[in-house]
């Protein structure tokens, strides 16, 4: 098995259906806003979104959020899905 981590810093409309299939996962439910949060995530500078391939499919997926606050620059790791 062939792993690799890629860092998605466009919007790619192929990654909708997998996101949404994880976030189904994550949830439970069905998102019928992922296109327009995906496109709001990579959009964002204080976001990133990490896609997890094995062997060129994906496998699983982080988003890591950027704040800043009174004692320093703070990461907060949201939507962590491993299939």
């Amino acid at each position: 098995m062939n792993y690799t981590i890629e860092r998605i810093t466009n919007y790619t409309p192929a990654l909708v259906q997998p996101i949404s299939q994880m976030l189904e996962e994550l949830t439970g439910r069905i998102s019928d806003s992922c296109e327009e949060y995906l496109q709001k995530v990579v959009a964002d500078n204080n976001t990133e979104l990490f896609i997890l391939y094995c062997d060129n499919k994906v496998a699983g997926m982080v988003t890591l959020a950027y704040y800043p606050a009174l004692s320093g620059a703070k990461a907060w790791i949201e939507d962590v899905v491993v299939l």
